[in-house]
This record gives C-alpha cells, sequence and structure tokens, in this order.
C-alpha cells in the first residue's frame, strides 16, 4: 500500500530558494516536483530533499544569528566574488549574485539584527529582500518591511524598503510603525542626521510607475528638501517628515526605500567589499526596521 505523502511547503506557482538560488515549482506529482531556475533550467526534484535543504538552511541561519553557532553556515556567501557588470540590466538571465552562496549570504552574514536574518532572492527580478526569518512572508510579503537591493542597467539602489498600497483594505503595518516611528522626536533628529552624515535619501526605486512616490527627500541643515519631480521643490522642518509621508495622496502606491544610490561601475569597482558596504548601510537603519529608539 502506497505510503502517505508528507505534509511540506511547497505550493505549484510559488517561488522559493535553496543554496543555488531562486526557483518556482511547476508541477507536484506524488513525491516528486518539477522546479524551474530563473534562468530558465528545469528539474525534476525529490519534495523530501528540497524540504530538508530548505530547513536546514533555515536552521543554520537561525542558529548562527541566535549564538548558538559561532559563524554563520560556510555556504552563505562562500561563492561571491564581487558583482560584474553584466549583472546591470532589467533581468536577471546569465546572472548568479542573488542567491543566498552569493551577495544575498555575504550580506546576511554582516547584518547585526536582533533576531536571525535571511535573504530572499525575487524570482525573476533583480532584487534581494532581506528580512527577520520570524517576519518575512507571514503575511504578503510585498507589504513588509525590509532591507533590499535593486539592480539596474546603469546602477544599483539599497537600503530600508517599505511599500504603502492604495487599496486601504491591504495591510499597512509596517508603513503606519514607520510613521509612527518617525513621529517620535529623539527619533527623527536621530535618523535626520544619520541620513545628512551618511548621504542617505529618501525615494522610489520605481519612478516609471504611474502611481510612483515621484518625490525624492534630502536632508538638509535646517529639516528637509522635498524634490516633488514636475513640480516645485518645498522645505520642510525636521519634526514635519511624519506628516508629510502621511498626507501622500492615498490614490498613490508608494514603494518608499531609504539609502542610497550608486552607479554600476561603482558598485564593481568594490569586489567583494560591496557586501560590507551594503551591510553597514543596513546596520545603521536597524532601529528603524526593529522600531526601536537609537542606542536601546
Amino acid at each position: 500500500m502506497p505510503g502517505t505523502m508528507h505534509e511540506h511547503r511547497f505550493k505549484v506557482g510559488s517561488n522559493y530558494e535553496n543554496e543555488r538560488g531562486p526557483f518556482k515549482v511547476l508541477a507536484i506529482n506524488g513525491e516528486d516536483m518539477l522546479i524551474e531556475w530563473d534562468g530558465g533550467e528545469q528539474r525534476t526534484t525529490k519534495i523530501g530533499l528540497q524540504e530538508r535543504i530548505l530547513t536546514r538552511m533555515e536552521k543554520e541561519a537561525s542558529e548562527s544569528k541566535s549564538g548558538k553557532s559561532r559563524t554563520s553556515p560556510g555556504w552563505m556567501g562562500k561563492s561571491f566574488a564581487g558583482l560584474l557588470r553584466l549583472d546591470f540590466k532589467d533581468d536577471v538571465d546569465g546572472t548568479q549574485w542573488r542567491s543566498r552562496e552569493q551577495l544575498g549570504g555575504a550580506v546576511t552574514r554582516l547584518i547585526d539584527g536582533r533576531e536571525p536574518m535571511n535573504s530572499w532572492s525575487i524570482y525573476r527580478r533583480p532584487e534581494i529582500h532581506w528580512a527577520s526569518i520570524s517576519r518575512y512572508g507571514t503575511g504578503e510579503a510585498w507589504l513588509e518591511a525590509k532591507f533590499y537591493i535593486r539592480i539596474q542597467p546603469e546602477a544599483g539602489l539599497y537600503g530600508f524598503y517599505v511599500e504603502r498600497s492604495n487599496v486601504p483594505e491591504d495591510a499597512r503595518v509596517d508603513w503606519l510603525n514607520l510613521l509612527n516611528w518617525l513621529a517620535v522626536e529623539d527619533h527623527v533628529i536621530w535618523f535626520h542626521h544619520l541620513l545628512q552624515e551618511q548621504g542617505m535619501r529618501i525615494f522610489d526605486p520605481y519612478p516609471h510607475l504611474e502611481l510612483a512616490f515621484n518625490r525624492t527627500i534630502r536632508p538638509n541643515d535646517n529639516g528637509w528638501t522635498v524634490e516633488a519631480h514636475g513640480l516645485d521643490t518645498r522645505m520642510l522642518g525636521k519634526l514635519d517628515l511624519a506628516g508629510h509621508l502621511a498626507g501622500v495622496d492615498e490614490s498613490r502606491w508608494l514603494n518608499l526605500l531609504i539609502g542610497h544610490q550608486h552607479s554600476a561601475e561603482d558598485l564593481v569597482s568594490r569586489g567583494v567589499n560591496v557586501a560590507t558596504l551594503i551591510a553597514e548601510c543596513f546596520n545603521s537603519l536597524l532601529p528603524v526596521y526593529e522600531n526601536r529608539s537609537p542606542g536601546k
């Protein structure tokens, strides 16, 4: 009599990632499933094998961050030698930089979060998300706050990322957490100093979208400069940032990135040290992600 199929996490049409990188489940047949890697390669693999791989990766990452293991898993970032100029394009064909053996894992090893963190490559998109293992994907992943990098043909964008849907019924927990965090005077003064000192800005990494944020906010000596593209530039006081963001037209879907943009040539020239550059930015913004007072 055939055995009963054990419960597993995989669903047809959903995306996952192991050491090699992100893959999509195309079909499930008994104990086997057909998966497709980003580059289009397909393979039939045992469900139990992939379940064990993902469980082991998550356990190792969790233990390394919780102190049960002295070092991060050896496979994390082991193949990363830097970004290549050919990585900078609007798709991921022929690239390998996003996996947990590459940049994803190299940065994860350097993040000093209070909870175990990990990376997630986004299927068929030149992006990596970093977030707490306990938080990421518990709801609608795209509406959850995260750390992020996106590669474009001429540049790379990275930092703290959060979205606000233009659908009132969609989750806004992390968006409201950000606004509430910025409404605390000590927080926003620290935040202003951090962005000014490190040359960060607040901007939309998808300015071409119809409902884009369409603004860039930079710190100045007295507060904030809001460059509303196509409109007049305006100035805000240091404590007015949360109110400004809260007042953005509800019809817009906001994709908000707090961080940096570097040219492709700059990021390529840094070699393996680009992982340290990105992780240092993430670590500086951890109080925002963790919704806590700086220094506590």
